[in-house]
């Protein structure tokens, strides 16, 4: 059976879609106005839902799809985690440290709170890089984050990886978002693990960065509500290479709101860009020589109803062939510094590399680039 043209497998869903009976055409998947259009569209189909990507850049146009077929209740991939390295480990950056370096000047000028800068690494392995199979392991790594496995055209390729950060969902009108921002890498012995996890939840650096996520989201919601709820402060959120500070953030939409029209009333939040968000992007237009494309975008699916569920392009990969580019990034505030913004990239690459130590031959194709969000 061939790969489904769209997997996502979350903690509350777990759906696979295959075939393809209607889409959007590039004029109409780009920008908010996309969210309507969309809707439009289930709704024309008479279909239970739609699913869909959104690149970085949301003007660009998404690619949004009504399938033939949609399955859930997937079952988690069988077996065992792989035990082992990373099939390939990323060394050091210089361009990327340059660009924090760069971010740095512009936080203490003014320009801005908060850039996040993040790192792309084109590898290249034996033959075709099957994402199924990258997929499954992901899965089997995963508890309570997002696997997901995207279609994005012959012209683009397919994009995988394992996102711990969930954008927006809306069920029955009630909303859901799970912002994080601010980490740290996880240790192998249980005391200093919770140790490392005590000193982010006390980090003025981290709490700090953390609330101007979750305050840029909160301004963002208010005209699409009725009720929101925001706690005062972050919980944390485990992941096998690290710990979060995240913020469940719950609400009821107005009447009409779906969640499509929030995911880009969210985009890109500061998790993924910057404070201020518009001179944030125009940052990384500059400072990163790697085109993001749909890498810290959302993906996602939307019933008739405009409920649904769209989670942030993290800790993935784009795979044309026997191609792979994979990308992670990091947060820069006032107190970051080079090094450790470089390190943290390491960290979350790792997330991803992990799982593809079952892929043939796979080694840095003769360019590693920097630059691509958190």
């Amino acid at each position: 059976m061939s790969n489904p043209g769209f997997t996502l497998l979350g903690p509350h869903h777990r759906m696979q879609a295959r075939g393809h009976l209607a889409g959007l055409a590039p004029d109409a998947a780009a920008g908010p106005g996309a969210a309507a259009r969309a809707l439009a569209l289930v709704r024309e189909r008479r279909a239970p839902l739609l699913v869909g990507a959104v690149p970085f850049d949301a003007d660009r146009p998404g690619r949004f799809a009504v399938p033939a077929e949609v399955v859930w209740d997937v079952p988690r991939a069988a077996g065992a985690p792989r035990v082992g390295a990373p099939a390939w480990r990323p060394g050091d950056d210089p361009q990327y440290r340059s660009a924090v370096e760069a971010a740095l000047r512009g936080i203490e000028a003014g320009m801005l709170r908060k850039l996040v800068l993040a790192r792309a690494v084109d590898l290249t392995a034996d033959d075709d890089i099957d994402t199924a199979v990258v997929r499954d392991e992901l899965d089997r790594r995963t508890s309570l984050g997002y696997t997901f496995d995207v279609d994005l055209g012959p012209d683009t390729g397919r994009m995988v990886g394992s996102s711990p950060e969930l954008l927006v969902s809306v069920t029955d009108g009630l909303l859901r978002s799970q912002p994080l921002a601010g980490s740290t890498e996880r240790r192998a012995d249980d005391a200093e693990d919770r140790a490392a996890r005590d000193r982010l939840l006390a980090s003025t650096k981290d709490l700090a960065e953390h609330r101007l996520v979750v305050d840029a989201m909160r301004e963002a919601l208010a005209p699409y509500v009725t009720q929101l709820d925001v706690p005062e402060h972050p919980g944390i959120v485990a992941t096998p290479h690290l710990w979060h500070l995240g913020t469940t953030i719950t609400g009821r939409v107005r009447t009409g709101v779906t969640s499509l029209q929030l995911a880009y009333a969210l985009h890109p939040t500061p998790a993924v860009c910057g404070v201020p968000t518009t001179t944030a992007a125009d940052l990384v237009k500059i400072l990163e020589p790697v085109d993001r494309g749909f890498y810290s975008g959302f993906v996602g699916w939307m019933d008739a109803r405009g409920d649904g569920e769209w989670v942030l392009a993290l800790r993935c990969g784009l795979v044309r062939g026997a191609s792979l580019r994979a990308y992670a990034g990091a947060g820069v505030v006032a107190a970051s510094t080079p090094r450790s913004e470089l390190h943290e990239t390491e960290v979350k690459l790792r997330t991803f590399l992990a799982a593809l130590d079952g892929v043939p031959g796979l080694r840095a194709r003769d360019t590693a680039l920097a630059g691509v969000g958190a």
